[in-house]
């Protein structure tokens, strides 16, 4: 394949089949060819996420959030990533930007519930249920 978009394509293919390990790798292509094309690193994070794989899905999400700000899921999807990981503090400050972009989004009351178990000591887990 000679062009970024060819490897998006086909990544994009890879993931209908089920193929999440060699999507992801040609999505990683395709955005060294394409660097700040919307949706990409948010793309790869999802399924890095379904991988089981949340601190290169917190990269790549983090990578997305200066292209896409207002993606409120973004921050939702990062902040999860950030918990599965550990990292209650990132989790919060990403959860917490969800609710500032979507304070009554389909998922607001989900993350506020998310953010009251990290405060109370909660954190881990959260990647395995990652949507």
């Amino acid at each position: 394949m000679s062009y970024p978009v060819d490897h998006a394509n086909y990544g994009y293919i890879l993931s209908k089949r089920g193929d999440l390990d060699a999507a992801v790798e040609e999505l990683a292509a395709a955005e060294t060819g394409l660097p700040g094309y919307p949706g990409l690193n948010y793309d790869m994070g999802r399924m890095l996420m379904l991988l089981q794989r949340p601190s290169e899905a917190l990269a790549r999400f983090e990578r997305e959030m200066p292209i896409s700000p207002g993606n409120a899921e973004l921050f939702r999807r990062a902040g999860l990533a950030a918990q599965g990981m550990g990292d209650g503090n990132r989790a919060l400050r990403y959860l917490e930007r969800h609710l500032v972009l979507a304070p009554d989004g389909p998922r607001s009351k989900e993350v506020r519930k998310t953010l009251e178990s990290i405060r109370g000591g909660e954190v881990g887990h959260a990647y395995g249920g990652a949507r």
